[in-house]
């Protein structure tokens, strides 16, 4: 799986909705404000943003949390029946050994980039950590 071209093929499926359809949905999503993560609380970046966002529009969720099958799974949370999840774009700066290099030295690195499969908090039961954020 090309995760790079699975992520441009997504845009660009939002992007042929029309300009206008996409921009009107990301600010209508962007109310919620921006996805986070359900037990760190950290915000997702970049690309992800867009994607969550469309994600959630598309399956009307009413919320903007969303986290891996482990974090969930760790809370006690069962994913629901038919259920998948939504792949989101994780890069790591690595180094020629492959472990990620100080943020001062200035040797080779490459980008690490991977799929992460998230999933929101209605694709979830027994999950109450989606009902306190």
């Amino acid at each position: 799986m090309d995760i790079r071209q699975l992520i441009t093929d997504r845009i660009i499926a939002m992007l042929e909705k029309g300009g206008n359809v996409a921009r009107e949905r990301w600010q209508k999503a962007a109310q919620g404000g921006f996805p986070s993560n359900g037990t760190t609380g950290g915000a997702y970046r970049g690309v992800n943003v867009l994607i969550l966002w469309d994600a959630a529009m598309e399956a009307n969720y009413s919320s903007n949390v969303w986290m891996t099958y482990k974090q969930a799974t760790s809370l006690g949370a069962q994913v629901r029946k038919a259920k998948k999840g939504l792949c989101a774009l994780i890069l790591r700066w690595l180094n020629a050994k492959g472990t990620r290099p100080p943020t001062t030295t200035k040797r080779e690195k490459a980008v690490f980039s991977r799929c992460a499969s998230l999933f929101g908090c209605s694709m979830w039961r027994k999950l109450t950590a989606c009902q306190k954020l």
